[in-house]
C-alpha cells in the first residue's frame, strides 16, 4: 500500500507536527530528519519567521526571537504586531513601513533597534523574502532576522579610532620638522593606488625626515617566511642584508623595538653583515597588531651629527624619529594596501580572479575612444561555456565552479599584458583585443577553442574533461562604432555558434565595408 503523504506545518514556538508531504521515506527516517530540522531551528542565533497571508498571522517564529527580543514568541503567535511594540521609538515609524511592504510581497532589507525589557538595546538586520504559489500569488513572507549589535559597536570604535588617528595627525602636521615632513610623507601615501607606488615616495619621505646615514623599509612577503627591502635610502653600503627570514631580526622575533649600538651591550641581528659605526635600530611595522614589515635605520656619523653628549648611545638622537615614523608609516602603507585590495575586489570576479562585467564595460568604452582616436581597430570576443548546465547537473554547483576557475586560469595564461579578459556573467566570458583586426581575433580565438577542448578541471578525485566554448565575434570599426552596438553584435554572433552546433568560432557579418576572405564565419567541427 502506498505510503500517507506528510508534510511539514508549524504549531506554536517549538513544535513541529507532520501533515501532508509526499513521500518515500519510512517513517523512521522522517521522523529524524523532523528531529534534525528541530534542532536546527533551536539552535540558530538568527530569527526565522514565516508569515501567513489571508488572514495575516505568525506561523512561525524560531527561539532565537526569545533571546534577542528577551520576550517570548508566544505573544507574537498571540498577535502579530507584537515584535513591533519593542522597536526602538526613533526607528518605529520606518521599521512600520518596511514591514507593511514585506507584506505586500517586496523582498527588502533593513537594520533598526529593539529595546529589551532589561533596557539593553540591540541591532537588528532583518531581511524578507516573498513565497508564492504555483501561479504566482504570495503566499507567505519568509525572513531572518539578526542580531548586528557587536558589528555595530566595532564600527563605532573603529570610527572613533580613526578620528583620533586623524586628529593625531593634523595636531603632528603642527609640529617640528619631522612632524611637518611625515605628515607630508603620509599625505602623499594617501593618494597612492598601489603599494608598489607608495614604497619609493616612502623611502624618499624618511630620507628627509629622519636624522640618519642610511635606511631601509622592510615588508614580509605575502608567505611570511622571507622579508624583502621595498626602499633604501643611504647608498649602497647600507649594513643590512636586501632580503632574510623573520627570525634573523630580533625585533621581528621579539615583537618589539631594537637597538644596537655595542657589541658589548646589545644583540646584533643576523641580517646586519657588519655592527654600523654609529648603531642602528629596528622598527616593527604593525597593522592591528600583526607585523606586516620592518623600519631599519642607521645613525649618522658623529661628525654629521649636532647631539653632543649621545656619542655613548649614537642610536638616540634618532630612536624616537624612527619608532614614530614607522608607526605612522605602517598605517598608511596598511591603509593603501587595504585600498588596493578592496580596488581589486571591486572590479575582480571572486570565482575565476577574472576582471568583473563592471570593470570591462568602462574598460572597453575607453579602448574604444583610445582606438578611435588612433585609427585602430578594437575586437571583442564573447565565449560561453558549452552545455555547461550538465557539469551542475551531474555533479552538483561546486563542479561548475571547479570547471569555471579552471577556464579562468587558462584565460589568464593566454591573455596578452595589452588585453583584457573578463567574467561576463554565468559562464560567459568576454575578450577585449586592443589593436587587433577582426581576423587576428578570430585566430586568437581558434586557438583559446583548441585550447579549452584540452582543458580538464579537477573537482575533488573527479576530473572534468569534455569542456567545449562557442564564441562569437565583432570589431569596431566594422561592426559598430560604441560598445554596445559591438556587444549586441558580438553576442549575436556567439548564439550564431551555438544555433549551428556549439564548439566553433563565428564573425559577425561586416557591416560597414565588404567581408574579406579572411573575416568570413569560421565553423569548427566538434
Amino acid at each position: 500500500m502506498k505510503p500517507a503523504p506528510v508534510v511539514l506545518a508549524t504549531n506554536g514556538p517549538d513544535r513541529i507536527k507532520e501533515s501532508s508531504f509526499e513521500a518515500k521515506i519510512s517513517n523512521a527516517n522522517f521522523r529524524r530528519m523532523v528531529s534534525s530540522i528541530r534542532d536546527v531551528l533551536f539552535n540558530m542565533r538568527d530569527v526565522l519567521f514565516v508569515v501567513a497571508l489571508d488572514p495575516a498571522s505568525m506561523a512561525y517564529i524560531s527561539p532565537a526571537y526569545d533571546t534577542i527580543w528577551g520576550r517570548p514568541r508566544e505573544e507574537v503567535y498571540d498577535r502579530l504586531s507584537a515584535w513591533l511594540d519593542y522597536v526602538h521609538g526613533e526607528d518605529r515609524e520606518a521599521v512600520s513601513a518596511f514591514f507593511a511592504r514585506c507584506m505586500q510581497g517586496m523582498p527588502l532589507e533593513m537594520e533598526y533597534r529593539v529595546i529589551r525589557p532589561d533596557g539593553v538595546v540591540r541591532w537588528v538586520s532583518a531581511r524578507s523574502f516573498p513565497v508564492r504559489d504555483g501561479k504566482g500569488k504570495l503566499v507567505r513572507v519568509a525572513g531572518i532576522a539578526e542580531d548586528i549589535t557587536e558589528r555595530k559597536e566595532e564600527d563605532k570604535a573603529l570610527a572613533e579610532t580613526n578620528s583620533k588617528l586623524s586628529n593625531a595627525l593634523k595636531s603632528a602636521q603642527e609640529g617640528e620638522r619631522f612632524n611637518f615632513a611625515m605628515a607630508g610623507v603620509v599625505d602623499i601615501l594617501q593618494t597612492c593606488h598601489t603599494v608598489d607606488e607608495a614604497y619609493p615616495i616612502a623611502g624618499n619621505g624618511l630620507q628627509k625626515a629622519i636624522a640618519s646615514e642610511a635606511g631601509v623599509i622592510f615588508m614580509i612577503a605575502g608567505s611570511g617566511d622571507i622579508v624583502e627591502a621595498v626602499s633604501v635610502w643611504g647608498g649602497t653600503n647600507v649594513a643590512s642584508e636586501k632580503a632574510f627570514k623573520p627570525n634573523d631580526c630580533w625585533a621581528l622575533r621579539l615583537g618589539k623595538v631594537h637597538r644596537f649600538w655595542d657589541s658589548k651591550s646589545s644583540l646584533l641581528c643576523a641580517h646586519v653583515r657588519k655592527p654600523p659605526p654609529n648603531g642602528y635600530v629596528c622598527v616593527p611595522m604593525l597593522a592591528q597588531g600583526v607585523a606586516m614589515g620592518m623600519l631599519y635605520v642607521e645613525g649618522l656619523s658623529i661628525l654629521e651629527r649636532a647631539f653632543p653628549g649621545n656619542v655613548a648611545d649614537p642610536v638616540r638622537p634618532f630612536y624616537g624619529e624612527a619608532v614614530a615614523a614607522a608607526e605612522r608609516l605602517s598605517l598608511a602603507l596598511a591603509n593603501v594596501r587595504l585600498r588596493q585590495e578592496l580596488q581589486r575586489a571591486s572590479i575582480t570576479d571572486p570565482l575565476t580572479g577574472l576582471f568583473n562585467r563592471r570593470f570591462m564595460e568602462a574598460w572597453l568604452e575607453r579602448e574604444i575612444a583610445r582606438a578611435s582616436r588612433r585609427g585602430d581597430p578594437v575586437s571583442l570576443i564573447m565565449m560561453d561555456i558549452d552545455q555547461f548546465k550538465k557539469f551542475n547537473d551531474s555533479f552538483g554547483h561546486q563542479a561548475g565552479d571547479a570547471v569555471l576557475r579552471a577556464l579562468g586560469r587558462l584565460l589568464q595564461e593566454r591573455t596578452r599584458t595589452q588585453d583584457v579578459v573578463c567574467r561576463y556573467g554565468g559562464e560567459e566570458f568576454a575578450y577585449i583585443l586592443g589593436g587587433a583586426s577582426v581576423g587576428a581575433a578570430r585566430k586568437r580565438a581558434e586557438g583559446l577553442r583548441e585550447d579549452v577542448k584540452q582543458l580538464n578541471a579537477r573537482y575533488g578525485d573527479t576530473i572534468l574533461g569534455g569542456i567545449t566554448v562557442s564564441m562569437g565575434i565583432a570589431e569596431v570599426p566594422s561592426h559598430g562604432s560604441n560598445a554596445e552596438e559591438l556587444f549586441k553584435t558580438a553576442d549575436q554572433a556567439l548564439y550564431k555558434a551555438k544555433n549551428e552546433g556549439r564548439d566553433r568560432v563565428v564573425v559577425a557579418p561586416l557591416t560597414r565595408h565588404h567581408a574579406e576572405p579572411s573575416e568570413l564565419p569560421v565553423a569548427a567541427s566538434r
